[in-house]
């Protein structure tokens, strides 16, 4: 093979040789298609005659040369018996080609083998036999086919030859998507398919319990891009529709990393690693422990859908052998799903990737309590409410501890509490079931309950209220499942698909001692 004769050129990723030829290229012979009538309906209401003329006269009234003449107008607004009406139809010369673009723009909306019939149905008429037909409409699908596909291949190699230096943002046009419509496009845009071929340095900005972009989705086409790309994430623990403050924070020094002239790149992304020894489980943190001013791991188990989990947070501090490392006694609940995060001394902070552990049990539903929060385990068990869109992206959102009657110490957010304890698969609920809890208020509280139903992807809520009054004590509130009912007045019915609880109020409340009994 002569290999200096070659062409070569690059796609991106790979050079690609062309073995040069003696043979003298044979010109393409393009036979032009045959042009064929087509016949089109063209029948009209005689009110139309009416319109066109009035039209007509308006345009024309100031010449009186070009006058449209009256009789021939008043002849059009006579109405002939409806036996005598007949469809008038035109014809027009086009090739089959064209005929076949036009009715695929008509019906691109429908199903692939509707929009193939109503195609086949209109064109069969033009062909000797339906066979003749069927052949060409399947062969005319396949050219739109191999032209996708084409094109494709021709964005990704004009991407890969691209040195990026700057980013970008995607917007919608309003008269063609609203922001639900354009979410579910951007999700489903296979990312999976490219991400081998990035070269640039990735930031990757999530929250947790999303419902418009899988979280796990999301970590396995990361996972895919080279390991000689930097790649950073920070995920909003908690959050749903927003990203915390903080994620602000790492966008600029992540920017004044890789775009500012003067910078040095200092940012190193934590690794979280674990062993196992039946179901205890060590979870150990490679970081820069010099920078480090704060690491946490975060733990979920026994929820596969990323959007409900419970993250239980755990604080670490160096061990004897100068490591961030956890050991946790895992229940066995189907899987447990874990990563760090790590605040440096420099204002970056940073998540290690999501690490998964899988256990073939089956789940024994107890029902027995089930304790969903107690002020005595922190945290654990509560978030806030982020469930509402708003224009804004980042947002500052935080429960807290707060002291009530007694000294005994409860949790407060001025968004309201969220739990997705719910969601556990050894959690029961039936319809005698109730939730008990325990509630510190200082002033009048209308106080709301929401209980959230995942049905196929749908998110139904029942609403509860209960009136409180100022008190300098706990009070013990007992409220059944049967009591929460949706907007039109309907009861929970499927048990098995509530995921969460939500308790939120304009005035100040503090909870303690949630269980479901």
């Amino acid at each position: 093979m002569p290999y200096q004769k070659c062409k070569i050129y690059n796609d991106g990723s790979h050079f690609i040789a062309i073995p040069h030829t003696t043979r003298p290229a044979v010109p393409k012979r393009y036979h032009p298609e045959e042009v064929i009538e087509v016949v089109e309906d063209t029948s009209q209401q005689p009110q139309l005659n009416v319109d066109k003329c009035n039209a007509e006269t308006a345009l024309t009234a100031p010449n009186d040369a070009n006058e449209v003449d009256s009789e021939e107008c008043s002849k059009a607004t006579v109405s002939p018996p409806t036996d005598e009406i007949s469809k008038p139809t035109t014809t027009r010369k086009i090739t089959r080609r064209q005929l076949f673009d036009e009715l695929y723009e008509e019906c691109k909306s429908l199903k692939k083998r509707e929009r193939k019939k109503y195609i086949y149905d209109r064109m069969k008429q033009y062909f000797a036999n339906a066979e003749a037909a069927k052949q060409y409409v399947d062969g005319q699908f396949d050219r739109l086919k191999r032209n996708a596909i084409a094109k494709r291949v021709r964005l990704v190699r004009k991407v890969n030859l691209q040195t990026f230096n700057y980013f970008c943002t995607f917007t919608y046009d309003g008269k063609k998507h609203s922001e639900e419509s354009f979410r579910k496009y951007v999700a489903a845009v296979d990312a999976h398919a490219y991400a081998p071929y990035v070269k640039c340095p990735v930031l990757y900005l999530t929250s947790t319990n999303s419902k418009f972009f899988d979280f796990d989705r999301a970590g396995d086409t990361l996972s895919r891009i080279r390991k000689t790309v930097p790649c950073y994430y920070n995920y909003s623990v908690g959050y749903d529709v927003h990203l915390d403050l903080q994620s602000k924070n790492d966008i600029i020094a992540f920017l004044s990393a890789y775009m500012s002239d003067n910078s040095v790149n200092t940012i190193t992304s934590p690794e979280l690693a674990f062993t196992e020894n039946g179901n205890k489980l060590k979870f150990t943190v490679d970081c820069d422990i010099q920078k480090a001013t704060s690491v946490k791991i975060y733990i979920s188990e026994g929820i596969m859908n990323a959007a409900y989990r419970n993250w239980k947070r755990y604080d670490i501090t160096k061990n004897e052998n100068g490591e961030y490392a956890l050991e946790y006694l895992s229940d066995g609940k189907l899987a447990v799903f874990a990563f760090c995060v790590v605040d440096y001394s420099d204002g970056i902070t940073l998540s290690s990737k999501e690490v998964l552990k899988r256990y073939d049990t089956q789940i024994d539903k107890h029902t027995t309590s089930k304790l969903i929060y107690s002020g005595k385990r922190g945290l654990n068990g509560l978030t806030f409410i982020d469930d509402e869109p708003t224009s804004i992206v980042f947002e500052d959102k935080y429960v807290e501890e707060v002291e009530g009657a007694d000294n005994i110490i409860g949790a407060y957010s001025k968004y309201g509490l969220k739990s997705y304890k719910f969601s556990e698969p050894d959690v029961s609920i039936g319809d005698a079931s109730m939730i008990k809890f325990d509630i510190f208020v200082k002033e009048y509280c209308p106080l709301t309950l929401t209980l959230y139903e995942n049905a196929e992807g749908e998110v139904k809520k029942y609403h509860y209220i209960v009136e409180l009054k100022s008190e300098n004590i706990w009070q013990n509130i007992l409220v059944k499942i049967s009591d929460f009912k949706s907007d039109t007045g309907i009861v929970v019915k499927n048990f098995d698909k509530l995921v969460a609880l939500s308790v939120n109020s304009d005035a100040k409340f503090i909870i303690n001692n949630v269980l479901i009994i």
